[in-house]
């Protein structure tokens, strides 16, 4: 093993070791509430307990393939299944998105040098999208970024299978990988035509390159047709896929109608995409490496398809840098860098003025690097970052949750259900009849979610529950006559 494997490794395990600990701290300390954390540890719980299609109660009110079509979690079921938790599902997460400093390492190794491949690798770990992937709380996006570069590696190979492989594990995690997965085809058929123009001028011939990439632009239209229209209706009861109208309302309710005014109406599309926060989002990626991926633009437009179905939307988290929304974008940006500094030394012929180029590069690109991630990094990576603690309310939550029997029904509220997901009825709300009910009256959640304040004197006063426990305004009631 030589040094820049073993440095690799380090780093990899470094990057881990710090924000597994951050996302463990977020958890715990319940900053922000989070409640989605909660909706994936009930998923998986009555997915490994009771073989159910990762049902939960919150928002989705059923299986999870309600909303996406995202059976790339029946892949992570088995690691979950050897500890039932929460903690289970944030090391999976920040372990995947830590190896794909393994393929950023092959692609640069490939395409510039083997201390390039290092230095990538430790750039694309310090790249503040990729903190803000794995500090947001688990989701399926955080699993497409290390799957996505293995692709674009082995296609840089010609090894098909195994970028047919990652490129179905990219399918598998949400139905706009669709989008992803045909911009990937595209950008084949593009490498295929122009190596052949080279060779033989004016002849084209359709090669092996050629092929697999039509069947990739085949199979993102079959399976975003499939997700949208067959799979996520047969989930939510026939139900059409409703974040169309709920993200996209200008612009359309479905599929077909956001697609026909894209072209039809452009100057509805240029008003949702000239905003001050969106236009930011985009050169707060772009920055980091110093924008050299503007000069690759080819493999940087695989992701585009990514990109405005981010930046269209009216939901804000989703062009928001420090968010989990932004994860599909981080391999190309990460490759076109890679490719655009090849370019640039690439014009130099003589070798040693080109290692020197390499290294003064290189220098700059670190330094400047850090102090983004410094400056603007949504983690506890950035300066003056408010650090997620466990205080003694806190404490005192993480203590009285063990006081609810694991197979009791419970109704909660955001900042607690995260800790009691793992029954099959658990509700971050009042649910009718359940058998515990804890709530914290002097958290914001108390009010601001799901109207406890105004519920619980109601439910109080037809005297169906007693007060079992009480600390520092947090309370436990239990139905009477509940076992």
């Amino acid at each position: 093993m030589n040094k820049n494997i073993k440095i690799l490794i380090l780093a990899i395990i470094i990057y881990f070791c710090v924000f597994f600990f951050f996302s463990l701290m977020r958890y715990y300390s319940s900053k922000l509430g989070d409640p989605d954390v909660g909706l994936f540890g009930q998923s998986f719980y009555t997915a490994a307990t009771y073989g159910k299609a990762f049902v939960n109660t919150f928002n989705e009110g059923g299986s999870h393939f309600r909303q996406h079509s995202s059976f790339i979690f029946y892949l992570i079921l088995p690691f979950y299944m050897l500890y039932k938790s929460v903690v289970t599902l944030l090391f999976i997460h920040t372990l995947a998105i830590a190896l794909g400093a393994v393929p950023v390492y092959l692609i640069a190794k490939e395409k510039i040098s083997e201390s390039a491949g290092l230095f990538f690798a430790i750039m694309y770990l310090l790249f503040h999208p990729v903190h803000g992937a794995n500090y947001d709380p688990f989701s399926e996006l955080g699993f497409v970024i290390t799957p996505l570069l293995f692709a674009f590696y082995f296609l840089m190979k010609r090894r098909f299978f195994y970028c047919w492989i990652f490129l179905i594990i990219t399918l598998s995690a949400k139905e706009d990988m669709s989008f992803i997965v045909m911009a990937f085809g595209l950008y084949g058929a593009y490498l295929s035509i122009s190596e052949m123009l080279k060779v033989t001028p004016f002849k084209f011939t359709v090669n092996k390159l050629f092929i697999n990439s039509a069947c990739m632009v085949l199979a993102g239209a079959v399976y975003i047709y499939l997700a949208l229209y067959v799979i996520i209706p047969h989930f939510a009861g026939g139900h059409a896929y409703g974040y169309f109208s709920e993200r996209y309302g200008n612009l359309g309710s479905s599929l077909s109608e956001v697609a026909a005014n894209i072209f039809i109406h452009p100057g509805l599309v240029l008003q949702s995409l000239i905003i001050k926060k969106k236009i930011f989002a985009v050169l707060e990626v772009l920055l980091p490496f110093g924008f050299l991926s503007i000069l690759e633009l080819p493999v940087l437009l695989i992701a585009l398809p990514s990109m405005l179905v981010n930046l269209l939307s009216n939901y804000e988290f989703m062009y928001n840098s420090g968010t989990r929304y932004l994860a599909p974008w981080i391999p190309f940006i990460v490759i076109s860098a890679i490719f655009g500094m090849s370019k640039m030394l690439n014009s130099i012929n003589d070798p040693a003025a080109r290692e020197r180029r390499f290294r003064r590069l290189s220098v700059f690109l670190l330094v400047f690097m850090i102090l983004v991630s410094l400056i603007i990094d949504n983690t506890p990576f950035r300066i003056g970052f408010r650090y997620p603690k466990i205080d003694a309310h806190q404490r005192i939550i993480l203590y009285m949750v063990k006081e609810i029997p694991p197979d009791a029904s419970v109704s909660t509220q955001v900042g607690i259900y995260n800790f009691l997901c793992n029954r099959m009825e658990a509700y971050c709300g009042y649910k009718e009849g359940v058998e515990y009910i804890m709530v914290d009256s002097t958290s914001k959640w108390y009010s601001e979610q799901a109207n406890w304040d105004k519920i619980m004197p109601k439910v109080l006063a037809r005297g169906d529950y007693e007060l079992v426990d009480e600390h520092d305004g947090i309370q436990i009631y239990r139905k009477i006559n509940a076992k």
